[in-house]
């Protein structure tokens, strides 16, 4: 592409962030709107070709790799992050509290070089190794035999709640806006929590207020479905009883019982109770995915819940990022 061509549209991009940042559009697809943007806003006729289909066409290549490097010269690696594909789980090792970044969402390859495999699991699949989801592992290799099992247990157990929490609320038929707001929230909460839980001890307080959050928003949700809002309690027990009483089937009361009262967690929230053991915390953590999944799963659905997976296919757009497939297509673009 020329100089002169790249340079117009690198004038235009910082207009066209702007409105896309306001508009709340995800950063992570931020450069390709920009590029939708830019040929459908900007580019007013095309000499010896039409823009039917643009996305498919060599030119449209060029201008989408010189947006893409405007954006990361601006953004850095955050475009390249992936946070709504990683669920943030806990798991102790000789009663410390370790990170692992589970995945949402695996990808192998297809026959088709230009195609992929895309599975959106609900559990951990057979040929997966839990025990590389650690952000910074323990030493696994010292372990014995049993004890490394008993590790890839906690690992895969992590794995299976964070992907079913996640796959339910996926397929939940949620209607209204609120409720679809509740529900994106819900693992929020639990990712946050695992954050705070393993930053300073001071900061577990955060962590019990997070996890409290989702266990409650799964008994509104679920109440909410069934068509009763504005439920203004944090008591758990109280929600689990009306949840229960409109067809949530009984959830374990001695798993409920592990976690903090309403005012417990609103105590910890503001830092007015001493902070809790690294046991206590991953005992709060655990029960919170239980209770939420013991109200995600009786949610109605809209889709069954599977390990679905999809043959994508490479947009041309994206097929040679590296190099200008057509160098002279930008010639015959006119911009306005």
């Amino acid at each position: 592409m020329s100089g002169d061509m790249a340079e117009f549209i690198r004038e235009q991009l910082p207009i066209i962030d702007s409105r896309l940042a306001s508009e709340d559009v995800d950063l992570l697809i931020r450069d390709y709107a920009a590029a939708r943007i830019f040929v459908d806003e900007c580019i007013v006729d095309i000499k010896g070709d039409t823009k039917d289909n643009y996305t498919h066409k060599s030119w449209f290549t060029s201008i989408c790799r010189v947006i893409r490097e405007w954006y990361f010269e601006r953004y850095g690696q955050r475009m390249y992050g992936r946070p709504k594909s990683i669920a943030i789980g806990l798991v102790t090792y000789f009663d410390t509290p370790f990170r692992v970044k589970v995945p949402l969402v695996t990808m192998e390859p297809a026959e088709d070089e230009l195609c992929t495999w895309v599975c959106l699991p609900f559990e951990v699949l057979p040929d997966e190794r839990p025990l590389n989801w650690f952000t910074s592992p323990p030493n696994i290799e010292a372990l014995s035999t049993d004890q490394r099992s008993a590790l890839e247990n906690k690992v895969r157990w992590v794995g299976n709640a964070s992907r079913a929490l996640v796959r339910n609320l996926d397929a939940a038929d949620l209607l209204a806006p609120s409720a679809n707001q509740n529900a994106e929230s819900i693992p929020s909460h639990v990712w946050r929590g695992v954050d705070s839980a393993l930053a300073r001890p001071e900061m577990r307080g955060l962590a019990v207020w997070e996890f409290h959050m989702a266990a409650e928003k799964s008994f509104k949700l679920f109440l909410q479905q069934q068509g009763i809002t504005a439920l203004r309690t944090h008591n758990l027990l109280s929600l689990c009883e009306r949840a229960e009483a409109n067809g949530l089937a009984p959830v374990d009361k001695n798993i409920l019982n592990q976690m903090p009262s309403d005012k417990q967690a609103i105590a910890h929230r503001y830092g007015e109770l001493d902070p809790v053991s690294n046991d206590r915390i991953a005992e709060i953590y655990a029960a919170a995915l239980n209770v939420c999944l013991s109200s995600v799963k009786r949610l109605r659905k809209r889709r069954p819940v599977l390990n679905t997976k999809f043959l994508i296919k490479r947009a041309a757009w994206a097929v040679d990022p590296d190099g200008d497939i057509d160098s002279s297509s930008d010639e015959h673009a006119n911009s306005a």
